[in-house]
């Protein structure tokens, strides 16, 4: 095993796993997005097997909210939403960095205003060892979006390919309204 870096050009914000859905539904993906550098290149759209398809995107420098609408064919889907950089325009936004917000998912044809959820966590990973001898170790940062000023438990669990187990842990919080950052190391077992 030799480890390779690879430049990631096409980070997706996702939903971890199938979303269920109403077969011939119509159904709205938008979301509010930016970027450092006019022109930068985005999509947002649907990845089967109930809707298939996506909208080609510029974005601009100032807020501007996307939308994509599709019916449904089957009864799951996943939403995807991110830059799509390549070899062919790499060179051209280096640097540029893609900032999204507010997305969401609804029934209907055109979207509606965006409404926080009382509370929704958003995961992303800062960093990880591969390859390393020592235990590997991954530092997330949840992003906890509250409706209003609560207490919360947030609960991290880890699994491994065979979706056993490997690590878990809990956190008590205050949240404030609005985004709250929570950084977390999460220790796995084993080398990286």
């Amino acid at each position: 095993f030799d480890p390779i870096a690879k430049p990631q050009e096409q980070p997706r914000l996702q939903t971890i796993g199938f979303v269920p859905i109403k077969p011939g539904e119509t159904y709205t993906l938008s979301v509010y997005m930016k970027a450092s550098k006019a022109g930068a290149p985005a999509s947002l759209g649907f990845n089967g097997p109930g809707l298939w398809g996506e909208k080609k995107l510029s974005l601009t420098t100032d807020w501007q909210r996307y939308s994509f609408t599709a019916k449904a064919s089957a009864d799951l889907v996943v939403p995807q939403i991110g830059p799509t950089f390549t070899a062919d325009n790499r060179a051209d936004f280096a640097g540029a960095v893609v900032y999204l917000d507010g997305a969401q998912l609804e029934v209907g044809a055109v979207p509606t205003d965006f409404a926080a959820r009382p509370l929704e966590v958003f995961a992303r990973p800062f960093w990880h060892s591969c390859g390393a001898p020592e235990p590997a170790k991954v530092v997330l940062s949840a992003d906890v979006v509250s409706a209003a000023p609560t207490p919360a438990t947030v609960l991290f669990q880890a699994s491994d390919f065979s979706d056993e187990p490997v690590a878990e842990g809990t956190k008590q919080l205050t949240l404030k309204a609005g985004v709250n950052a929570v950084p977390w190391v999460a220790p796995l077992p084993g080398p990286g």
